[in-house]
């Protein structure tokens, strides 16, 4: 007999039904289904035989079996072991590396005067744009001449302010004659060219003048002592002269000497103390007659190689200044004034500064006036004029 689905799919429930029936059935009977009738409420008669016994059993309404919803089955992967094989690096070789071209270093801008770099030695002294002399001798007096520039600068600024060197011992082993309020003791064709410059050099005609001449306690083998310094200065019009230096040549000791220095400004303090006027209002200082050998020999040279290098005139008044910030100043200018700066001739004058700053306060040189043979009025001599000035803030 071929069964309907639907008995087909009611055979677990007849089973079940079975086994209520007849619980003490076997577990491995199996009924055989004969017929199977559903009727309109949807309950079923079955015909059930088992072995030689027919039953017809009733079933109420079939309810579908609810199957569970299988859980999918993830396959468990056992990983292949993969042993890397190794790899070996390619070698490298580096590019080359071409060095980037290096930029030019801009141009500095041009310093306008007053903020130009100043030298560590020499302070208020370009570093750059000097003319030079060529020659190892010219530039070691060049140089001889900026460094004690620069001392003085240095001195005057000190903070406490510096004090002046105390040599006072050594003026007594020298005597120091003088002659208060007489007439200029020079004569006329030699004081022409004080005339010869715009402003003039003052030099009073009057009985304005005061004389120092110093010199040895004692001379050598019974002979007068020589003079070693002699100077003429006139309070009123802030001027001293310079006639005759033989300090080198004339002075006897030979130690605890009077330094030129020294002894120009005792000649000095003495002479304005006495016209009532303090040393530091010094204006002018004038090295006359610049004659004979040695230390006079170099500063007429070097008087020659001022002029030459600034290209003047010899006939003329030539100065130099000292300010490397003077408006129109030129390196050869200022090379010019350095190199008579080391010269003998106005060395000396810078240390009397340097050393005396109590005395002299921030007087410095201001510029050089130098006359030659060829000037009018020098009466075939070399002259310095030494200009000086005073500064407020150093």
């Amino acid at each position: 007999m071929v069964l309907s689905p639907l008995a087909t799919e009611y055979r677990r429930a007849l089973r079940a039904a079975w086994n209520r029936k007849s619980p003490n059935t076997p577990n491995y009977a199996e009924p055989t289904l004969k017929t199977c009738s559903k009727h309109a409420a949807g309950s079923l008669t079955l015909d059930v035989s088992y072995y030689t016994t027919r039953f017809t059993l009733e079933l109420g309404p079939a309810i579908p079996p609810i199957f569970p919803i299988p859980k999918p089955v993830v396959p468990v992967i056992n990983p292949f072991p993969i042993t890397p094989k190794p790899i070996t690096p390619k070698p490298i070789t580096p590019k080359p590396v071409s060095p980037k071209p290096i930029s030019p270093k801009p141009a500095e801008p041009a310093q306008p005067p007053g903020s130009a770099l100043q030298c560590k030695r020499a302070p208020g002294d370009p570093c750059t744009n000097v003319a030079t002399f060529g020659t190892p001798e010219l530039e070691g007096i060049r140089n001889k001449g900026r460094i004690v520039q620069a001392d003085l600068l240095v001195t005057q600024r000190a903070n406490p302010p510096a004090q002046d060197v105390d040599r006072a011992d050594l003026a007594r082993q020298y005597t120091h004659d003088h002659t208060d309020r007489q007439a200029l003791p020079l004569p006329t064709d030699e004081t022409g060219f004080l005339t010869a410059n715009n402003p003039p050099v003052p030099h009073s005609l009057q009985n304005d003048w005061y004389s120092y001449t110093t010199t040895n306690l004692q001379g050598s083998g019974g002979k007068l002592p020589q003079p070693i310094l002699r100077t003429h200065m006139n309070p009123k019009d802030r001027v001293m002269i310079v006639a005759e230096s033989f300090n080198g040549e004339h002075d006897l000791l030979k130690s605890g000497k009077m330094r030129w220095s020294d002894m120009a400004m005792y000649d000095l303090k003495e002479a304005f103390k006495t016209g009532g006027v303090n040393p530091d209002e010094l204006k002018y200082m004038v090295r006359h007659n610049i004659e004979g050998g040695g230390s006079a020999s170099n500063t007429r040279n070097y008087i020659e190689k001022a002029i030459e290098i600034t290209q003047g005139d010899r006939a003329n008044v030539n100065t130099f200044r000292s300010d490397p910030y003077a408006p129109g100043i030129t390196p050869q200018e200022l090379a010019a004034y350095q190199l008579l700066a080391g010269s003998d001739h106005v060395h000396r004058v810078l240390l009397m500064l340097k050393d005396y700053p109590a005395t002299m306060k921030n007087v410095r040189v201001e510029s050089l006036r130098v006359y030659t043979p060829d000037t009018p009025g020098t009466d075939d001599g070399y002259h310095i004029v030494i200009m000086f000035t005073r500064v407020d803030n150093p």
